[in-house]
């Protein structure tokens, strides 16, 4: 999974440049696509007027209608020089518009090297270890694999969405380069043929004019048409995305990304493998689609940097946030065990207390039962003691009979029985 990462870092500065770049030119470069095509029709249509002419001068026989062709002629190629000088600043854009999608297009070696790493069995290797090691960290629970896994999904998506936006960036400005390509040969070729039907009609066209002979005029067309087209050999655009082809004596190896500062450095150069593209550039000039690239290129190596930065610093501040949660909850649960301590103390000292108060008041109650007994023994012995005394006096009262006689002696037991159930 690093390994993967690491792979994805090589390219993505580069990739993520040419989609920004693309982007940002696309657009412009669809206008001058337009721009140019209008004039490739223009100047298409004023050859087939030439054609239709010259046509027309060949037939003629009549001396009246032969001087009207002639002066249509002489009129026309002041139309098509004047068209012709209007189509130099398009062509001239459409020519660096061209070029400059032709760099972009040179960005599909990025492009490969993205889906190669977003390939099926990729994906499928790249899932099996992230599924698997989620699961082993369900036990571990390490932050260091769940920053990896969480790292690797995010780089999986921002991947996949980059492949598909460079997609299309790639694909428009293939698409423009080639209708750019095919809008200035017809341009160039009907300026061309053009000139050639002008030309075959020197020598007939002999009605004066005080605009200036034929001849110099077609001339002065010709001319205009070099300066404004200089074309070499428009035939050698490409027309398809060619091949890659190693530079002789170098490996096809990866390397640090960059742009050169010309047209003809760029045109289906690999910025990343050094391979160049069987491709005939028209000239070497400075390329201001090379340093936006580059500046670009400078500014998405200074954010992927930065957002390494910023994700060390998420990791550690996660790190530390644990450490945190960690010592809040060791924090908890020694304050919950306090609590409990403190609760079963609690509990415990309410205990005893209980069976202290019970035990209280059992001793209490028995030793109240008892008082009472002690009470009631006590007020029968009164009473006993009242009731003897009450008979002896009715004895000392009453007549002598034998009885009395024998009433020390009947005290005397009275006596002994009281004491044994006061012992007792």
């Amino acid at each position: 999974m690093e390994d993967w990462l690491k792979e994805v870092d090589v390219q993505y500065p580069g990739a993520k440049t040419c989609q920004r770049v693309g982007d940002d030119n696309n657009k412009k470069y669809a206008e001058i696509a337009t721009k140019v095509r209008k004039v490739a029709d223009g100047l298409k249509q004023g050859a087939d007027t030439t054609m239709d002419l010259v046509k027309k001068l060949n037939k003629s026989v009549e001396s009246v209608s032969r001087e009207k062709i002639e002066r249509e002629l002489r009129k026309h190629v002041d139309v098509m020089t004047t068209e012709v000088q209007k189509s130099k600043e398009a062509i001239d854009k459409a020519r660096e518009a061209r070029d400059e999608a032709r760099v972009l297009v040179g960005c599909t070696v990025f492009l490969g090297n993205l889906e190669e790493l977003r390939s099926e069995k990729k994906k499928e290797a790249l899932k099996f270890y992230t599924d698997d090691l989620e699961e082993k960290n369900s036990v571990f629970k390490l932050l260091e694999w769940r920053d990896l896994i969480n790292r690797t999904r995010a780089k999986e998506a921002e991947v996949d969405m980059l492949v598909q936006n460079l997609t299309f960036a790639l694909k428009r400005s293939r698409g423009i380069s080639n209708e750019v390509a095919q809008s200035l040969v017809t341009a160039v070729t009907a300026a061309e043929a053009a000139v050639e039907r002008f030309e075959k009609a020197k020598g007939k066209v002999k009605v004066p004019d005080a605009g200036g002979e034929y001849d110099v005029k077609v001339e002065s067309l010709r001319g205009e048409k070099d300066t404004a087209m200089q074309v070499k050999k428009e035939g050698q655009i490409p027309n398809k995305n060619p091949s890659l082809i190693p530079d002789e004596n170098k490996k096809n190896e990866t390397k640090e990304p960059r742009w050169g500062e010309t047209v003809g450095s760029n045109v289906g150069a690999s910025p990343v493998t050094g391979a160049r593209i069987r491709e005939h550039p028209e000239k070497e000039k400075i390329s201001e689609i090379a340093k936006e690239l580059n500046r670009v290129l400078e500014e998405e190596k200074q954010n992927l940097k930065q957002k390494k930065i910023e994700e060390k610093k998420a990791f550690e501040e996660m790190k530390q946030a644990e450490i945190r949660r960690k010592e809040e909850e060791r924090l908890a649960e020694e304050e919950k065990a306090r609590l409990e301590r403190e609760a079963l103390g609690k509990k415990a000292r309410e205990e005893r207390a209980r069976q202290e108060r019970a035990t209280a008041e059992k001793l209490a109650e028995e030793e109240r039962k008892k008082q009472e007994k002690l009470a009631e023994e006590e007020k029968a012995r009164k009473a006993r003691e009242a009731e003897l005394a009450k008979n002896a006096k009715k004895k000392k009262d009453g007549s002598s009979s034998p009885a009395l006689v024998h009433s020390p002696l009947l005290l005397l037991v009275l006596l002994c029985v009281l004491g044994c159930t006061l012992v007792c």
